[in-house]
């Protein structure tokens, strides 16, 4: 099952492809160290969880292709955090850079490939 704020893809003409980031990172390790006869620190590199989907957003004709897009882009410039469900695991995360639609194509079907990246919280 996948949705946004439990709202299924489908309805959003959004079929994904792949997606990929962590959901879950680690607990960093422990910071507790003993140091003789100088000031001691550690550092310890994080990276920011990161989601990136990619798919296809399919309408059936030229303005059903942009109403979705347009609906699309509503949800994810609207503040606050989207509740996004990757199979069965439910992920809170933020757009910061909206999405991109790129190759759109006319085969019977209007189709474009979505890309979407997102900070999970």
């Amino acid at each position: 099952m996948y949705t946004i704020d439990n709202i299924s893809f489908f309805s959003y003409g959004l079929f994904l492809s792949e997606y990929d980031g962590q959901a879950d990172l680690l607990d960093p390790k422990n910071q507790f160290f003993t140091v003789y006869a100088k000031e001691g620190y550690q550092i310890t590199k994080r990276t920011g969880n990161i989601l990136e989907i990619n798919g296809f957003v399919i309408g059936t004709d030229q303005a059903d292709f942009i109403a979705k897009a347009q609906v699309l882009q509503g949800i994810f410039k609207a503040p606050g955090t989207r509740t996004i469900i990757l199979d069965n695991n439910p992920i809170e995360c933020f757009c910061v850079n909206g999405f991109e639609v790129t190759n759109v194509h006319l085969s019977g079907i209007f189709y474009g490939k979505i890309k979407i990246k997102l900070i999970i919280v």
